[in-house]
């Protein structure tokens, strides 16, 4: 193990954790919490989503309820941080939650990337007719038509790899 120490680059760290160094008490439960974790990384999601927003990337529809999971997860995740009993639980709610977001994901992406049709009210012509009055002045957000893509994935996207 010493020769591990050895090799272990300084970068201004001490190298791995001893024994004595691992935390405990309160900080270690709190390490150990995973829906807390799962309930910091739901709101980080939600910030970035909000940034993005923020940012000029107006958000359609289906993007909005793309959301619902995460506020979901955050009250969830929170709950089952304060109480222990119903930690296992709420794991497998947040799973079921998570899967059920991702496939939604999937489906919000394949309306972007044109595979199949996504709901008439906010694809192709947002569902509008000659007859309205003139909505031109309006800013109608579509769900076939991403915001932004990075690295070439939408925001759907990386909804369903997140």
């Amino acid at each position: 193990m010493a020769h591990l120490d050895r090799a272990w680059p300084s970068f201004g760290c001490a190298g791995p954790l001893s024994h004595s160094e691992i935390p405990s008490g309160k900080r270690a439960r709190m390490l150990k919490n995973p829906p807390l974790h799962i309930a910091l990384a739901s709101a980080a999601v939600l910030a970035g989503a909000f940034a993005f927003q923020f940012a000029g990337y107006l958000p359609c529809h289906l993007c909005y309820l793309g959301r619902i999971a995460h506020y979901a997860a955050i009250a969830i995740g929170l709950a089952a941080a304060m109480l222990p009993g119903v930690r296992r639980p709420a794991l497998y709610l947040l799973a079921l939650i998570f899967i059920s977001n991702m496939v939604f994901s999937l489906w919000h992406a394949g309306i972007e990337w044109h595979f199949w049709a996504g709901p008439s009210a906010c694809t192709g012509g947002g569902g509008l007719s000659g007859g309205l009055p003139d909505f031109n002045k309006l800013n109608v957000v579509l769900c076939d038509t991403p915001a932004i893509r990075i690295l070439g994935l939408s925001l759907a996207g990386w909804n369903a790899v997140i």
